[in-house]
Formats: structure tokens, C-alpha cells, sequence
């Protein structure tokens, strides 16, 4: 997974800690606008049966991995082997390589 280094966060903090209210909400369109075309390059990447795994904060953070059943807009819906569904944000999932 791509990102920046521990270094280049601590200076991303340093950086905001040092900006205006207005640039704070520059800063705050700008994430967001990167939240959503990362959502939808998830979306394009997974298929209707693929394996996925997620957290789950609402379970204790708890790993959970199952099968996209079905692709909505902005949303996935998982069901796990237990034949339990979730409706989960595409950007919170993470294709599971089977070999």
C-alpha cells in the first residue's frame, strides 16, 4: 500500500498546526475530495464475488472477511461465511488474495 513515511507525517502535523482556520478547510476539501477517488477506484476494483476483509469498529475491531454480494454507489455489502451481511464503505475494504 502506497503512503508517506512517519517523518512526512510528523511534518503534515507540524504544517497544520500552523495554518489559519481558512486553510484548515482548504485542507478539509481537499481530504475529502481524496477519500472519495480512492472510494471509487476501490469500487472499480472489486467484483461480485471477490473475497474482502475489512475492520470493523462497531464489532471491537474485529477482522472480518467475506464475499461482496453486491455493489452499490458508494457502498459494498459483505456477507461472511456465517451468512452474516455488512454494508460497508468500499475505501474500508481490502481485496483478499486467494491462491
Amino acid at each position: 500500500m502506497k503512503g508517506i513515511t512517519d517523518k512526512q507525517m510528523e511534518m503534515v502535523a507540524l504544517y497544520m498546526s500552523q495554518m489559519t482556520d481558512r486553510q484548515l478547510d482548504d485542507v478539509t476539501e481537499i481530504h475529502k475530495r481524496q477519500r472519495h477517488a480512492l472510494n471509487r477506484q476501490n469500487m472499480r476494483a472489486l467484483q461480485v464475488g471477490d473475497t474482502v476483509r475489512f475492520t470493523s469498529s462497531r464489532r471491537g475491531n474485529p477482522t472480518i472477511i467475506g464475499n461482496v454480494t453486491k455493489k452499490g454507489n458508494k457502498n459494498i455489502l459483505v456477507k461472511e461465511p456465517n451468512g452474516r451481511t455488512f454494508r460497508v464503505p468500499a475505501g474500508m475494504t481490502e481485496l483478499v488474495v486467494t491462491i
